[in-house]
C-alpha cells in the first residue's frame, strides 16, 4: 500500500499544559475547579511540591476525575519539596466535561501546598 500526501491532515491540536494550585486537602476528593475540555487527550500528569506536609499519617494525593479519583496518579508523596510525575500510562482519552479531582485518601492533609500540572491535547 502507498502512502499519499493528499491523505494528511492537520486537525489544529494544539498542547496545553494547565496548572491547578492545590492547598487545604480534606478527607474526601475535592473539587479543583478546573474541567478538561471536550474530546482531549490527557498525555501527562505531575506534582511539584512546594510545602511539604507536616501532619497526618499518609501523607499521598490522589488526582483524577469524579468518577475516577486515581486515574491520572495515584499515592504521589507530598511529604517532600520535589517534583513527581504520575507514574501512570499515557495517554489517557478523556470524553471532556469532566472536572479534576484531588483526593487526600482519607487523611486531612492542612499544610501541603501543590501545584498539580495537566498536560493534554485538544482539538
Amino acid at each position: 500500500m502507498a502512502l499519499s500526501a493528499n491523505v494528511v491532515q492537520d486537525l489544529g491540536a494544539s498542547r496545553v499544559v494547565k496548572k491547578i494550585t492545590c492547598t487545604g486537602f480534606g478527607t474526601t476528593g475535592e473539587a479543583t475547579g478546573f474541567v478538561l475540555p471536550a474530546d482531549c487527550v490527557v498525555t501527562a500528569c505531575w506534582i511539584d511540591v512546594t510545602t511539604v506536609e507536616t501532619t497526618g499519617s499518609t501523607k499521598t494525593i490522589d488526582i483524577g476525575i469524579s468518577a475516577d479519583d486515581d486515574e491520572f496518579a495515584a499515592g504521589l508523596s507530598v511529604a517532600a519539596a520535589v517534583q513527581l510525575n504520575s507514574g501512570i500510562s499515557f495517554p489517557l482519552f478523556a470524553e471532556g466535561g469532566e472536572e479534576v479531582y484531588v483526593n487526600s485518601n482519607a487523611n486531612a492533609l492542612t499544610k501541603a501546598v501543590v501545584d498539580v500540572f495537566i498536560e493534554y491535547i485538544e482539538q
